[in-house]
């Protein structure tokens, strides 16, 4: 690990320390490297984050100051909304750390472009299940993520058992259905129209091991950046099957974005009376 690359992990492993950030500023600008100052301004904007009257303004004064900065770094040393340091989620259960060359890697086999929020993301967590994990409620339902996919790692069920697949082949397998709308899946959700009891029965019997032969998940769109549901219908050979597509509207404008609006099921909550 670079000396670089232990100062961001400092200050992902605890995103709210302005002391850590001082100190990674400190030390880029002995080295005469421009990001030391936006990490001070990350500093400054983070003081100011919940300042309603505020916050917009700073929020430009920020994007301004990334200006000629490789987004990728910007979105591994931000909070979101802006990037996915995560200062209010908890990620568990996170895949091994991963290189930029394995991301790299698995762009040149797939022939695909990850957007830069979304490669930060993996080399700042390589997945995990986030707490809180609810992304959407609505009138008489509502939406938790069970846990964004780790590149490299087997997928498993929640008994434990191991898929054959890994994220690489199960995304080969799912951009062969619906790559052609240039989404990439990134977790695994489950939607619920009952009670939180039923609820927490059905994640607890959900089969999130793959292949399938009909699979939902939240995807990423490769030109957009936007997070959207998608279903795709797959043969457990990998063949085509199906067609896959995206539902009505996206769930967030960006994984950033997503990132800042999880939150927790209200206590009680009953979709047939809320």
């Amino acid at each position: 690990m670079t000396d670089d690359e232990a100062f961001i992990r400092a200050v992902v492993a605890a995103p709210a320390d302005d002391a850590s950030r001082l100190v990674y500023a400190d030390w880029l600008d002995e080295r005469g490297d421009s990001r030391g100052a936006y990490m001070r301004a990350t500093v400054a904007w983070g003081r100011g984050l919940h300042q309603v009257e505020t916050r917009d303004k700073a929020e430009r004064q920020l994007r301004h100051a990334a200006r000629g900065l490789d987004s990728v770094w910007v979105a591994r040393v931000t909070v979101p909304p802006v990037g996915v340091c995560c200062d209010r989620v908890h990620l568990i259960d996170c895949g091994r750390p991963i290189p930029t060359s394995r991301i790299d890697q698995l762009e040149a086999r797939l022939k695909v472009r990850l957007p830069a929020p979304y490669r930060a993301f993996l080399l700042n967590y390589n997945g995990g299940t986030p707490q809180p994990d609810v992304f959407q409620i609505g009138y008489e339902h509502y939406s938790r993520i069970q846990a964004f996919f780790s590149l490299g790692e087997e997928l498993t069920d929640r008994s434990g058992n191991v898929s054959e697949d890994s994220l690489d082949s199960y995304a080969e397998r799912v951009l062969s259905a619906i790559g052609l709308q240039g989404l990439f899946p990134i977790a695994a959700f489950v939607d619920s129209f009952r009670s939180q009891e039923d609820f927490e029965r059905e994640v607890e019997r959900s089969v999130f091991a793959y292949p399938s032969d009909e699979e939902t998940c939240l995807c990423i769109g490769l030109g957009t950046g936007e997070i959207v549901r998608a279903h795709v219908e797959l043969s457990r050979t990998g063949a085509r099957r199906g067609v896959g597509f995206p539902s009505q509207g996206a769930v967030a404008t960006s994984l950033p974005v997503l990132l800042e609006q999880l939150d927790e099921l209200p206590d009680g909550w009953e979709p047939s009376y809320w």
